[in-house]
């Protein structure tokens, strides 16, 4: 599994000391460079040509009032676009601050950065916007061989960041270890599972059973003769002797989705195996054992599963180990030209930059209910149904939109109302959310609706909202 790099720039060594820590925690390789003249050296440049770095954090200034970290900058941006450039300094200065993006940069932390979750959260900003610059770049050069660069940024096949990357590879090296995947439907959930379970075999050099179980669509009085199996002759239509999906997936993986479906029986009987590897056929007294390495999914967390009684508190315990929280598409939209451009690449199409900038913010504006499946499955029709590729015949269904939305249209449906007065009801919501969304700063939701502050005051008079200057 690939493993991330990152090359730092930095003439404090307690500051270098900090990043080098957060590197560690992230699982990254990690590399430093005091001084522009040592960025210089013959040995350093060789280092560079040798190591594809991921990542280039670069303090501006090296030296007193000289930035002279500007230059480094370019270099690495020049040399090494795969690379992400980000700025660094403890001052601010618009004007060195578009230098440094102009240069190549692609984004600004501001120092001292002594949290760990700011610093991925800049490594992250930084390459997002590597990665919509890229792929617009290579658009407007009508050449799309965007293949290398996926496979760079999405080793995997996946849009991850790094926190998700690393539990990947760490559920992968130790077997023992149990899984849990929250997320909503459409999030991957089992695209991770599948992960995990390729970077097991690449590992190993050998295939190992893999047995994915959705425990929902299982009825509940097939549910302990398919997850235990049975004996022959147990039940009525038992004619053979099965191991069920628990012995099937001895040295291998067993993954559970919707696991809050388990009934309070299979749970107990679930909890004995993974105590000891123990479990008994339906119908037979002979303990058989089976060890497997166990990742369970929900779109509830599974404390909260508890407390419904969905889960039982000791089953919860016996699954403490990598959680792993996939956002949904709604909380990732900066990351939407590249989910966009995998499934134009998985597809072989290519669209030119206009038409590629008009998806990705189109895309951008939906509340998107069933997530990276959804998109998928929208973007894969509108490809067929629109020879042209034309934003007018893009699919538009209602779980597109937020699900308050869709009520309100609903609502609206229930009702003989003029139009005028579904369409300010309409209205009415949508600015509200927007300043809800950034906090009444008039300005900036002005910006975001592209209508004029004086428009915009006059419906907050007309809604009575509130707002901030």
């Amino acid at each position: 599994m690939k493993t991330f790099s990152l090359l730092l720039v930095e003439d404090q060594s307690l500051d270098a000391q900090i990043y080098q820590d957060f590197c560690l925690r992230l699982g990254f390789h990690f590399h430093w460079i005091p001084s522009l003249e040592e960025f210089h050296s013959p040995q350093t440049q060789a280092l560079l040509e040798d190591n594809v770095f991921d990542y280039a954090l670069i303090d501006i200034y090296l030296s007193p009032k000289n930035p002279s970290g500007l230059e480094i900058i370019q270099n690495i941006s020049q040399k090494y676009p795969f690379t992400t450039v980000i700025a660094m300094s403890s001052f601010w200065d618009k004007e060195i601050y578009e230098q440094s993006l102009k240069r190549g940069a692609h984004h600004f932390l501001r120092k001292p950065c002594l949290n760990l979750d700011e610093f991925s959260l800049a490594l992250n900003s930084g390459l997002h916007q590597k990665q919509l610059q890229f792929l617009i770049n290579q658009q407007k050069k009508n050449s799309l061989p965007i293949s290398s660069f996926l496979l760079q940024q999405c080793p995997l096949g996946l849009v991850l960041d790094h926190q998700t990357h690393l539990k990947i590879q760490q559920s992968s090296e130790h077997h023992s270890i149990p899984v849990v995947i929250h997320g909503e439907s459409g999030t991957g959930k089992e695209e991770i599972v599948k992960a995990i379970y390729h970077q097991r075999v690449s590992d190993r050099g050998s295939p190992i059973p893999f047995v994915s179980v959705n425990c929902a669509n299982i009825q509940n009085d097939l549910l302990e003769s398919q997850m235990f199996g049975h004996k022959k002759g147990s039940f009525s239509g038992a004619y053979e002797s099965t191991v069920g999906f628990i012995g099937e997936a001895h040295g291998g993986i067993l993954f559970l989705d919707e696991i809050q479906s388990l009934n309070l029986s299979c749970q107990q009987k679930l909890l004995r195996t993974l105590h000891d590897g123990s479990y008994q056929r339906l119908g037979d007294t002979k303990v058989l054992y089976s060890q497997f390495q166990i990742i369970v999914a929900s779109n509830q967390t599974l404390d909260s599963l508890v407390f419904e009684n969905k889960i039982m508190i000791d089953l919860r315990t016996r699954l403490t180990g990598i959680e792993i929280f996939l956002k949904p598409l709604r909380e990732r939209v900066e990351e939407m030209p590249l989910f966009i451009a995998l499934i134009l690449e998985k597809k072989a199409i290519q669209l030119d930059p206009v038409k590629f900038s008009q998806l990705v913010k189109k895309c951008q504006s939906y509340y998107w209910m069933g997530n990276i499946r959804q998109l998928s499955m929208v973007i894969q029709l509108w490809l067929i149904i629109s020879k042209n590729h034309h934003m007018d015949d893009f699919p538009l269904y209602p779980t597109m939109n937020h699900p308050k939305d869709t009520q309100q249209i609903k609502d609206t449906e229930k009702e003989d109302l003029p139009l005028k007065d579904v369409i300010e009801n309409l209205e009415k919501e949508y600015i509200k959310k927007h300043m809800d969304k950034y906090q009444g700063n008039c300005s900036q939701v002005s910006r975001i609706l592209k209508i004029s502050r004086t428009t915009l005051d006059a419906k907050l008079q007309k809604y009575s909202f509130g707002k901030n200057s």
